[in-house]
């Protein structure tokens, strides 16, 4: 049986899974969210996580298994989202105050 998003997206159903957990965990340890923006954060999470984790798995020095494809999906979905919070939230600094660090 062959898994749907892999045929119709190209990704792993189980890093895209392993990225919505890592969007999971860093909506409820991180509060502040409103709800949208916890279910946006998952899916940039599972998204990210499902394109990446099959180049970052390539890329592992070690014999690949599920259990390390599923790690670096829990991971790369975690981190993509600090990653785009802190975007965000350098974006609207500058739009609030536009001028560059320490001048």
């Amino acid at each position: 049986m062959s898994d749907p998003f892999q045929s119709i997206l190209g990704i792993k159903a189980s890093s895209v899974l392993a990225g919505l957990a890592g969007g999971l965990v860093r909506s409820l340890i991180l509060p502040g969210l409103t709800v949208r923006q916890a279910i946006v954060s998952c899916i940039i999470g599972a998204l990210t996580a499902g394109y990446l984790t099959p180049a970052a798995v390539e890329y592992w020095p070690f014999e690949a298994s599920q259990g390390i494809e599923g790690a670096f999906g829990y991971a790369i979905g975690l981190s993509a989202m600090l990653i785009c919070e802190g975007v965000i939230r350098a974006a609207r600094r500058w739009r609030d105050d536009p001028k560059f660090p320490g001048k």
